[in-house]
C-alpha cells in the first residue's frame, strides 16, 4: 500500500485508529527534553554544581566524574535531593525553577508544549487517545490540551484520584504518577519512588492489564514502583509500542520482554508523535483498510467459495464490502478540488484494494458464480461514479477509477484461471451510462480508452513519466500488489494483466473496422495494447501461448469477435516490428 507499510509507527497508527481509545501513553522526562527542561541526569548533575558550590568548590569540566572522584559513588538524584532540600515544600521550590518558564524562556519558545505534547493532544481530541500517565513534574501535556479546548481530569495525588470522575467517564486522564510542581506532595527522593499508594497502584493494575501502552521519553530504569506495577500486570490485551532512540538498557529491555513490546527506534517524540498523529488522522479520514482486515476479508472470501451453502453469506458479505467502499469514497470525493490528483489517485487505490483482492479471487476460483456478483459490484460503483455534476474531466475519470480498478482486477483472476468464456462475457457486458450511449465494458474500461483523454494524469505520477500507456503499466503494479491472494506459483502477474488487456483491445475491433484494418497493413502504426507492447517477455509468452499454443482453440472458441490465428498472427507480428532490435 502506498501509505501503509510495515513500519511500527504505521501499525500503531492503524491500531489507534481501530481501537479508539484503548491506548494509554506513558511520558517521561525524555518528552520534555526539546522543550529545553532538563532530564533527570541533567538536573542531577546540576544538583551536582549546586552541592559543590555550596562546598566552595569551583568549576569543574565534567561534574559527573568530578563527583565519582570525590565520593566514590555514581551521582545519585534522591541523594543530592535530600541534602540540598530537606523538606518536601523546599524540593518542590527547587524542582519549579527546572520547569516553569522565566518570561524570557517564554518569549523564547522554552519550556511550553513541544510538537509531541501538541501532537498527542490532537490524539486526544480525536478520541484515538484517552490517558496518559507521565513521571513529569511539569505541566506541558496539561497546557498542551487546554490550548485545544479540552480540560484534562488531572490526579496528581491520591486525595485527587478518591475524587476524580471515573475513568470510563473522562475524555481524557492525566495520571502524574510522581505528583506536579505546585504540590508540595511531590515524590522525588528514591524511598518516595519506590512504592504508590494502593488506589494508585490498583488504577495502574486495570490500564496496564486493559489498555494498550506508547512509552516514550521513560528509560525504565528509574522509578521502581512503576517499573513493578509494569511487572505485575500479566495481561496484554493490546500491543506495547517502546520508542527508544538506541539501545535500550538492561532493566528498561526487561519490562520490554515483559510486554512483548514493538520498539520503535531511531526517531525523537516529536516526529514519532507528529508521524503517528497525521497517519492517525489520514487513516480516519480517508477509512483505509488494514492489511490484517483485507486478509481476513479474502480469507473469507475463499472459505465461502468452497462451500455451495454458503452463497448467501458471499453475497452479502460482497455486498456490504461495496456499500462500506462507496461509503468511504464519497467521504474521500467530497474535497475533491481541493485535493492534488496525485493523492485523489493513491488514495482510490488503497481503499479499493480490499475489494480489488476479491476480484482476482472470485475471477480464479469463482466457477461461473461469480460473474454475477462482480457485476452488481461494478454497476454500483458505475452509479456512484455518475452522481457528480462536475463538468472536469479529470475528476469525473476520478470518480470512475474505482469501478475501472475491479474491472481489471476480475479481469485478471478470469486470465489467470484461462476463463475465456467468462472473460468474453464480461468485455461485452452492456452498461448503461447516464451522459453517453450503453457502452460495453470492455470498451469503457479498456486501459488505454480509459487513459486517453487524461493521460497527462497518469504521466504525473512519479516514476510513469516514460512510459507511452502509463495507466497500464499503473494497473500492471496495482495487480501485481494483489497478486499473492490469487496468482500462486511459477505465475506472473504482469502476463496475467497483459492477456487480459490484450483481451479487451481486440474486442475493441467489434467497434473501430479502421483499427482492425490497420492490422493487416505493412508498415502500419502500432496498435498500442499497454504492457504487452511495452515489455518484450511479457510479449513473447503471450504471443507462443495464443499463437499456435495449447491455449489458442479454447480462446477462439470463447467467441471473440471475428477472430482466427491469422488474425492473432498478424497482430502480434505488427507489434514485434516495432519492438528496438535486442
Amino acid at each position: 500500500m502506498a501509505l501503509i507499510s510495515d513500519d511500527a509507527t504505521s501499525r500503531l497508527a492503524f491500531s489507534l485508529a481501530e481501537n479508539k481509545g484503548v491506548y494509554a501513553v506513558l511520558i517521561g522526562s525524555g518528552l520534555s527534553r526539546s522543550a529545553k527542561i532538563p532530564t533527570g541526569w541533567e538536573n542531577t548533575l546540576d544538583l551536582v554544581r549546586r552541592a559543590a558550590e555550596a562546598r566552595g568548590i569551583g568549576p569543574q569540566p565534567d561534574w559527573a566524574a568530578w563527583y565519582r572522584a570525590t565520593e566514590n559513588v555514581e551521582p545519585n538524584y534522591s541523594t543530592l535531593l535530600a541534602e540540598l532540600a530537606t523538606t518536601a515544600a523546599e524540593r518542590r521550590a527547587l524542582i519549579q525553577a527546572y520547569v516553569e518558564p522565566t518570561a524570557q524562556e517564554h518569549e523564547n519558545g522554552e519550556k511550553i508544549p513541544t510538537a509531541a505534547h501538541k501532537a498527542l493532544a490532537q490524539l486526544v481530541k480525536s478520541g484515538h487517545v484517552r490517558v496518559v500517565i507521565t513521571t513529569n513534574f511539569d505541566r506541558l501535556m496539561e497546557n498542551a490540551l487546554r490550548e485545544i479546548g479540552i480540560e484534562p481530569t488531572v490526579i496528581s495525588s491520591e486525595d485527587a484520584l478518591s475524587g476524580a470522575e471515573p475513568l470510563i467517564h473522562a475524555r481524557c486522564y492525566v495520571l502524574k504518577l510522581h505528583g506536579d510542581y505546585k504540590d508540595t506532595r511531590i515524590l522525588n527522593t528514591e524511598d518516595e519512588l519506590n512504592r504508590y499508594p494502593d488506589a494508585v497502584n490498583t488504577l495502574l493494575h486495570r490500564l496496564f492489564d486493559e489498555f494498550g501502552l506508547i512509552v516514550a521519553g521513560w528509560s525504565g530504569v528509574w522509578d521502581e514502583a512503576l517499573r513493578t506495577a509494569i511487572l505485575r500486570a500479566g495481561g496484554r490485551r493490546y500491543t506495547t509500542f517502546w520508542l527508544t532512540q538506541g539501545a535500550p538498557a538492561e532493566r528498561a529491555a526487561a519490562l520490554i520482554a515483559h510486554r512483548s513490546a514493538i520498539l520503535v527506534k531511531g526517531t525523537n517524540a516529536d516526529g514519532f508523535f507528529t508521524q503517528l498523529k497525521n497517519k492517525v488522522h489520514t487513516i480516519a479520514e480517508s477509512r483505509l483498510e488494514s492489511p490484517q482486515s483485507i486478509e481476513l476479508l479474502v480469507g473469507m472470501v475463499k472459505g465461502f467459495l468452497g462451500k455451495p451453502e454458503h452463497l448467501i453469506q458471499l453475497d452479502e458479505l460482497i455486498a456490504q464490502e461495496t456499500k462500506r467502499l462507496t461509503e468511504n469514497l464519497e467521504v474521500l470525493m467530497a474535497d475533491m478540488p481541493a485535493k492534488p490528483v496525485s493523492h485523489l489517485i493513491t488514495t482510490c487505490e488503497q481503499l479499493v484494494e480490499g475489494l480489488a483482492r476479491v476480484a482476482t479471487v472470485l475471477g480464479r476460483w469463482g466457477k461461473d458464480i461469480d460473474h454475477s456478483l462482480m457485476l452488481e459490484v461494478i454497476k454500483a460503483l458505475l452509479s456512484f461514479a455518475q452522481q457528480s455534476s462536475a463538468s472536469d474531466l479529470t475528476l469525473n475519470k476520478m470518480r470512475m477509477y474505482p469501478a475501472f480498478l475491479i474491472f481489471n482486477a476480475y479481469g485478471a483472476g478470469l486470465s489467470r484461471a484461462g476463463r475465456w468464456e467468462t472473460m468474453n462475457k464480461l468485455v461485452n457486458y452492456s452498461l448503461v451510462l447516464r451522459s453517453s450511449p450503453t457502452r460495453v465494458a470492455g470498451a469503457l474500461f479498456w486501459t488505454l480508452a480509459f487513459e486517453a483523454s487524461t493521460k497527462s494524469v497518469w504521466k504525473n505520477l512519479a516514476g510513469y513519466e516514460q512510459f507511452s500507456s502509463p495507466l497500464s503499466q499503473r494497473v500492471c503494479v496495482l495487480v501485481s500488489q494483489w497478486a499473492d491472494s490469487f496468482l500462486g506459483a511459477a505465475h506472473n502477474a504482469k502476463v496475467q494483466f497483459a492477456r487480459f488487456e490484450l483481451c479487451c483491445a481486440l474486442n475493441q475491433t467489434r467497434w473501430d473496422s479502421a483499427r482492425r484494418s490497420n492490422l493487416f497493413q505493412h508498415g502500419a502504426d502500432k496498435v498500442v495494447v499497454g504492457v504487452l507492447a511495452e515489455d518484450r517477455e511479457v510479449f513473447e509468452e503471450i504471443r507462443n501461448e495464443l499463437v499456435g499454443g495449447e491455449s489458442t482453440p479454447a480462446f477462439l472458441k470463447a467467441g471473440f469477435k471475428t477472430m482466427d490465428e491469422v488474425f492473432l498472427d498478424r497482430l502480434f507480428r505488427n507489434i514485434q516490428s516495432h519492438f528496438q532490435p535486442s
